[in-house]
């Protein structure tokens, strides 16, 4: 299964008003760069003192349910809400292990997209560890992440993007992200690639077999990975296998049929 938990602009009042009175005086007077440059300030402020405080823990406990069910999960984060998406990764990474026991640090199953980040680093140091599992993407037009850039440093721009009579600040989640063609096709390939390298804990359990050899076996459609645990405890997997061909060790000689149709033709390492 697949999750997305979305922690886009936060609905703090004072946030909201924080932006539009930079968005006002910034547009009314351009030239008057230290006024922009304070509001930035305390935006940054307010973020740094407020990231553990309640918004913080509901961002948490949302993922962790999600994560409870044994899904894979992809938190879409937007903007400010970005900050968040940081630490609920670095959280849940350093602290969480799934129902069954697995570690999430071990079995990745929890990635972050990123849209309109004004963070250093999209994904913080999970990035660094598990880079196919955290995506990027923030418009070059995008005039508050300019702002961020240019006054207190982020993350480059990485989308070309076309004027939005719509959304003249080119920042809107949905007016100049989701509801565009070009960036929500980008979106959308882009969580196809993080959820395609969402790694799985051992999925032996999912059906056990009756064979001289083998116990039981587990099958990802979305990554096409197959696992297998043998009679002697060891459970190993195989990359790149069909559902079709998993399925074959439904038959009543599942010991044979691994040998002719699983055994050297796929490539496999021991995950226990």
């Amino acid at each position: 299964m697949q999750g997305f938990f979305i922690w886009a602009d936060l609905p703090r009042r004072s946030i909201r008003a924080l932006i539009a009175n930079l968005l006002r005086r910034f547009f009314k007077v351009l030239t008057d760069r230290q006024q922009v440059e304070a509001f930035l300030r305390d935006i940054n402020e307010y973020y740094t003192l407020s990231i553990d405080d309640a918004d913080q823990q509901e961002a948490n406990a949302g993922v962790r349910s999600l994560l409870d069910t044994c899904s894979r999960v992809i938190v879409i984060t937007h903007s400010q809400g970005n900050f968040y998406g940081n630490r609920v990764l670095s959280n849940l990474y350093s602290s969480y292990s799934f129902p069954n026991g697995y570690s999430l640090s071990r079995h990745p199953m929890l990635g972050n997209l990123q849209i309109a980040s004004p963070v250093d680093i999209p994904g913080g140091a999970i990035s660094a560890i598990y880079p196919e599992i955290i995506g990027h993407l923030t418009n070059d037009n995008d005039l508050i992440m300019a702002l961020v850039r240019g006054t207190m440093g982020s993350t480059d721009s990485n989308y070309a993007a076309e004027f939005n009579p719509n959304d003249w600040t080119g920042h809107g989640l949905e007016e100049s992200y989701l509801n565009r063609a070009g960036q929500g096709a980008e979106i959308s390939s882009q969580l196809a690639y993080i959820a395609s390298n969402l790694t799985p804990y051992p999925m032996h359990e999912q059906r056990l077999v009756v064979s001289s050899a083998l116990s039981g076996y587990g099958h990802s459609s979305i990554n096409n990975l197959l696992d297998i645990k043998f009679l002697d405890g060891s459970v190993y997997r195989y990359s790149d296998v069909s559902a079709g061909t998993a399925a074959g060790l439904d038959s009543g000689a599942a010991g044979s049929y691994f040998n002719s149709s699983i055994r050297g033709k796929y490539l496999y390492e021991k995950i226990e």
